[in-house]
């Protein structure tokens, strides 16, 4: 399942009071994990990231494991990590029934969403602003799983995505030196260092390498 409508709302609402100001400054992008699930359908409802985050690109964020069917809600916040009430995160969220759940990002936007069969795919296109470099962005999604706990409510893990240039990188779906090339499951963040070696953000899935392999004298 994608969810489309995200994109454009996620950008006007982070525009709304918390969009970054400063001298933009080289920054490597990154997405880390933090935490860990409460809950999920065949295995820990996991929050993961397809892409890296460079203004001007599409980032791409996936939920795996999630109960089909069922209403979710997508949690942003700009920054820092403390929550609503300004205590560090994470913050338990056992007194409102979700013993072992914990919240990682501080709630200031929220976007529902449904699970559909149990996957769901963002696809957000970030405005080319240099201002991005070097600010944070964290998420966190909850979801309807009737009998986890008496909240009836499961979690993610969080995700701190940390805007950056990669200076000369670029995106792309595959590399190719010495003749070969190597192909990708999807753009990644790749450049090439001063001998002309090819470096690449991982980590990256290769789905093709070409040509084949060969069998030469029998080995």
């Amino acid at each position: 399942m994608i969810a489309k409508p995200h994109g454009i709302a996620f950008w006007a609402a982070l525009a709304v009071g918390i969009w970054p100001t400063g001298t933009p400054v080289a920054q490597q992008p990154s997405v880390q994990s933090v935490g860990t699930a409460c809950g999920g359908n065949g295995g820990p409802a996991t929050f993961s990231h397809r892409s890296l985050p460079v203004p001007g690109t599409t980032l791409q964020l996936r939920i795996d494991n999630l109960p089909p069917q069922a209403l979710g809600s997508l949690l942003v916040a700009w920054g820092g990590n403390t929550t609503a009430g300004g205590q560090p995160a994470p913050a338990s969220l056992a007194p409102y029934g979700m013993p072992g759940c914990e919240l990682y990002p501080r709630w200031e936007v929220t976007f529902p969403f449904t699970t559909g069969n149990g996957t769901v795919n963002w696809n957000i296109p970030l405005p080319p602003s240099q201002m991005l470099l070097g600010s944070s962005a964290w998420a966190q999604a909850f979801f309807e799983q009737p009998g986890l706990n008496p909240a009836e409510v499961g979690g993610t893990n969080g995700l701190v995505a940390t805007f950056g240039n990669a200076a000369g990188g670029q995106l792309s779906s595959s590399i190719t030196q010495w003749g070969i090339t190597w192909t990708f499951d999807h753009d990644y963040q790749v450049g090439q260092f001063c001998n002309g070696d090819w470096w690449v953000v991982g980590p990256v899935t290769v789905v093709s390498i070409t040509p084949g392999t060969q069998s030469l004298s029998g080995r």
